[in-house]
C-alpha cells in the first residue's frame, strides 16, 4: 500500500469519528465507559475539532510533492498516536 492510499484511509476514518462526534458526542467517551453529561460536552467538541482538522491534514498531505514535508506530517501523524496511546495506557492504570 501507498503513502496516498494510506492517508486516504486515514483521512476517511478520522473524519467518520469527527462526523459520530458531531451527531453524538458522548458515543466515543462512553466506549471507554465515560459518560460526560450534556453540559460537559465541550471535551467531546474539542475532540471533534481535532478529528477533523487530522482528516483535513491527512486528506490533502496526499498532494504534498516534498518528501521532507510527508516525513514532517507522518511523524505528526505517529506522536499524536503514540501520545494517544500512552495516555490511555495511563489512564487504565489509574482506573
Amino acid at each position: 500500500m501507498n503513502l496516498k492510499k494510506l492517508l486516504l484511509i486515514h483521512a476517511i476514518i478520522t473524519l467518520a469519528a469527527g462526523i459520530v462526534l458531531v451527531i453524538a458526542p458522548s458515543l466515543i467517551p462512553k466506549t471507554v465507559n465515560i459518560e460526560p453529561l450534556p453540559n460537559q460536552y465541550l471535551l467531546c467538541y474539542f475532540l471533534r475539532a481535532s478529528e477533523i482538522g487530522i482528516a483535513y491534514l491527512s486528506f490533502f498531505s496526499r498532494f504534498i510533492k516534498d518528501k521532507y514535508a510527508l516525513r514532517i506530517v507522518s511523524e505528526i501523524f505517529y506522536r499524536i498516536s503514540y501520545s494517544d496511546g500512552y495516555t490511555r495506557i495511563i489512564w487504565f492504570i489509574r482506573r
